[in-house]
């Protein structure tokens, strides 16, 4: 047999080399994708089967004659991974997908293992939990509400009255957004919730800005909203400049009458004290309720005994 041997399918050719004293194989030579194959194969037929067959897949346009073994097997290896990764997770991925990603990721790491980076990311990753927005406001309010009762000999670390306000006004605003997790959130449903609260004072509303606002925090600590979620820099939540008020008091005469009252009317005794410990000491209502029964009556009789009406510290 005469060597050495053409293979030829329409415009495409395969040239088979015979053995030689040095090489004692058949050589399948052939041009795929611009560039010069050659296979080595002991026995003629299975060359000449292999040769009929690159022609062919050639003619047809095919690129698998374009590879070698090896990346053929590589490229196998990798759809196998790629196979895998769906039946676990069900994300499908293309292998050129899957190449495109690492090779964008790996020029960016410079010398850095892309598995290293991973791993260093996850470890410092908080994993947000989805929560409904009104389950979240419950466990926040009941979280805070051991902070209402008072230690022995101590006062509580926050007030009974200033509990209740932060919780309705935190149920109110879950309300205003049924069927969302706290991860849902966006600048504009703030934006929706605090246009809804247009109607009150700049001090109220500054207030429900307070309580969103903490209650945003404690959800990042809770792994419900991502750490770089960029609520707080919403427009809804800064700071309104309120109005000052006018600040009115009572007169001195004006305080009598209202201290002889409390103490000559039945009904009002009760409130002979807190009328005391405001008018004539300057004690807000909330740190007044916040006072023992005790301290309500030995403080208000020194200060009557004392006669400060003349000197009234009203506000």
């Amino acid at each position: 047999m005469r060597f050495p041997k053409l293979i030829r399918h329409r415009k495409c050719e395969a040239t088979i080399y015979g053995k030689s004293k040095r090489y004692p194989f058949y050589r399948v030579v052939y041009r795929a994708d611009g560039k010069r194959r050659m296979k080595s194969i002991a026995a003629y037929a299975e060359a000449r089967d292999f040769a009929e067959k690159k022609v062919r897949e050639l003619a047809e346009g095919s690129k698998v004659p374009a590879l070698t073994d090896k990346q053929a097997g590589d490229a196998l290896a990798a759809l196998q991974r790629l196979q895998s990764l769906y039946q676990s997770t069900g994300r499908r991925i293309s292998l050129l997908a899957g190449i495109s990603e690492y090779c964008e990721a790996n020029a960016k790491l410079g010398e850095r293992p892309l598995s290293e980076c991973v791993d260093s990311y996850l470890r410092n990753l908080a994993v947000v939990k989805r929560k409904d927005i009104s389950e979240a406001a419950e466990e926040f309010i009941e979280g805070r509400k051991a902070k209402t009762i008072a230690p022995d000999g101590k006062r509580a670390q926050l007030s009974e009255g200033y509990h209740y306000s932060v919780s309705l006004w935190l149920r109110e605003f879950a309300a205003a957004f049924p069927g969302h997790a706290v991860c849902d959130l966006t600048k504009q449903h703030l934006s929706t919730y605090m246009a809804a609260h247009g109607n009150v004072a700049p001090k109220t509303r500054n207030e429900r800005r307070n309580v969103v606002r903490m209650f945003l925090k404690w959800a990042v600590r809770q792994d419900y909203l991502p750490p770089n979620h960029r609520l707080l820099e919403s427009d809804a939540l800064a700071h309104e400049q309120a109005d000052t008020e006018e600040i009115s008091f009572y007169t001195p005469k004006e305080l009598r009458l209202l201290l002889d009252a409390a103490a000559t009317t039945t009904e009002f005794k009760r409130l002979l004290p807190v009328i005391a410990l405001g008018g004539l000491a300057g004690v807000r209502l909330q740190e007044i309720t916040r006072l023992t029964w005790e301290g309500h009556v030995s403080v208000s009789r020194r200060l009557w005994t004392e006669n400060h009406l003349s000197k009234p510290s009203c506000t």
